[in-house]
């Protein structure tokens, strides 16, 4: 799964490349894919996030 983590101003996202979908996260969600970027339970996250 390919995905860039974004910042615009207060606001943090997730864009999940292949399904080409934008998902708003809140503080706790970034800050766990953030420190966790290489982990690959990460992956199992962000499927949760998008339902």
């Amino acid at each position: 799964m390919k995905y860039k983590l974004y910042q615009n101003n207060k606001r943090k996202y997730l864009l999940d490349l292949d399904s080409v979908t934008l998902v708003e996260l809140d503080e706790i969600a970034y800050s766990h894919l953030t420190e966790n970027k290489k982990n690959k339970d990460v992956e199992k996250d962000i499927k949760t996030l998008k339902i």
